[in-house]
């Protein structure tokens, strides 16, 4: 539980230098990018990136040639923390990126992981590297408050103030 006012931790399972690891956090950063270069609407295609999803991993299922909005792909991401659909996102975006559809998966994730990396600078201070989508990027509680504040922020900026947020479950 941390104070936003002063930054003080009020309370904390564990150390505040206990290592953590930010799969989860590291999905929020592939929103950012994501939604930096794609409208939410966009239409993506699952492919060939799916190969990449470590056994064992947290899916939303997603399969090879399904076809999803970004929207949906980051819901995917976020609430059952799907890597498949990190993996995904990343792909899409990437070519995007490059401005070429034909990159392969690995080239295409490769290119959106270098964006994140410069794109992100203002967080890299708090975040040493991602080296790939997913990956066991260790962080402290420390810090993990700190990039869900900046991402916070980032996010309030983004957002037109006459857009109202809702969900009709």
């Amino acid at each position: 539980v941390l104070d936003n006012a002063s930054g003080t931790i009020l309370y904390a399972k564990g150390k505040e230098t206990e290592k953590l690891y930010p799969a989860s956090i590291t999905k929020l950063m592939t929103s950012i990018i994501a939604l930096k270069y794609c409208d939410p609407s966009d239409v993506f295609t699952a492919g060939e990136e799916l190969g990449f999803v470590a056994k064992g991993s947290s899916l939303a299922f997603i399969y090879k040639g399904h076809k999803l909005k970004l929207s949906m792909l980051i819901d995917a991401m976020m609430l059952p923390s799907g890597n498949d659909a990190a993996y995904v996102v990343a792909a899409n975006v990437g070519r995007v990126i490059a401005g070429d559809k034909s990159l392969s998966a690995a080239e295409s994730v490769s290119v959106f992981v270098d964006e994140m990396n410069k794109d992100l600078s203002h967080l890299m201070k708090i975040v040493d590297r991602f080296s790939k989508i997913g990956s066991e990027t260790v962080l402290t509680v420390n810090n993990v408050n700190e990039v869900v504040g900046e991402t916070v922020m980032y996010f309030h900026k983004r957002i037109p103030r006459n857009v109202t947020l809702s969900y009709n479950g």
